[in-house]
């Protein structure tokens, strides 16, 4: 087996490579196993180094070791969806390190840990724009994500702070918009703050809307909050936040789904949230892959089934 360990020299706000280098050269004199260390210089870069690394070692099982945060990991998850003899984890230098909260009582997601680690297949969110491990989101959500990425220049180390300042600012502009929405070919349409489909549970620094999501039951768990007053939404939203979606039953609809077929109906472009990357779409399909990925965790693990 190969261990490729991919950098993101700018997540967490201060440069890891060095400090990561050492560890896994000391670990590597100890453990004897074939490493390499790839540092990223920009966008995407993590998917093509991927790419490279497996068309180099096409009969060889690859460990990719995303080092950095929530998006590293989208972005080496990308890179390895096609290849069955690649695996990928997660060394968190992120600033929310979401997805790996899933996994907090399996232990720390370290270097040794890792190498030593065991493999579960994990579900993943397929769309027309790439893929995400964790949650996809539309509405004032993916608004809210896109203003993160401005805010967590700003507040480097502080997880939810970024995600709190941009829901402020996006309070002014209308905050619903009217969705054409199918869940399973069941036409849902209406007016919408936000749409949430969850493989994982965390997101935004620490919002844990559905708790009981889980990453192997080939099925999103699918939150719809309807439209709702400036005066109500800040009640709504910690509740939301919490996973206590059930206390407003008039407000957010749950829904367990394979397919969902989001158009955008009145004059804005929707804003699509693929783990922390947000793109401008006027409709969008969004499913659970029917394939997995074979995602590397401590020994002893537990995830939500």
């Amino acid at each position: 087996m190969k261990h490729i360990f991919i950098v993101n020299p700018a997540a967490g706000g201060e440069d890891s490579t060095r400090k990561i280098a050492e560890a896994v050269k000391t670990l590597a004199a100890k453990k004897n196993f074939d490493y390499k260390v790839w540092v990223t210089e920009r966008p995407k870069h993590a998917v093509e180094i991927v790419h490279k690394v497996m068309a180099q070692n096409p009969d060889e099982t690859v460990r990719f070791y995303a080092c950095g945060g929530d998006g590293t990991l989208n972005e080496v998850a990308q890179g390895v969806v096609n290849y069955e003899n690649a695996q990928i984890t997660n060394l968190p230098y992120g600033t929310g390190n979401d997805f790996v909260r899933i996994f907090k009582e399996d232990g720390e997601f370290s270097i040794e840990n890792l190498v030593d680690g065991e493999v579960m297949d994990i579900d993943y969110i397929e769309t027309d724009k790439g893929i995400s491990l964790n949650i996809t989101t539309i509405g004032l959500d993916a608004r809210i994500a896109r203003g993160m990425q401005k805010y967590k220049r700003i507040f480097k180390k502080n997880g939810q702070v970024p995600y709190v300042v941009a829901i402020f600012e996006n309070l002014i502009t209308p905050i619903s918009r009217n969705l054409k929405i199918e869940i399973d070919g069941n036409d849902v349409s209406g007016d919408y703050v936000v749409l949430l489909a969850a493989n994982g549970n965390y997101y935004g620094g620490g919002f844990n809307p559905v708790p009981d999501a889980s990453v192997t039951d080939g099925k999103l768990d699918v939150l719809l909050i309807k439209r709702l007053s400036r005066f109500t939404i800040a009640r709504v939203i910690n509740a939301y936040k919490n996973g206590e979606y059930k206390k407003y039953p008039q407000y957010i609809d749950y829904y367990e789904a394979k397919d969902i077929v989001v158009k955008q109906n009145d004059k804005y472009i929707m804003d699509l949230n693929l783990d922390g990357e947000v793109f401008g779409v006027s409709e969008t399909k969004i499913s659970v892959s029917q394939k997995k990925i074979h995602f590397v965790v401590p020994k002893k693990h537990a995830v939500h089934e």
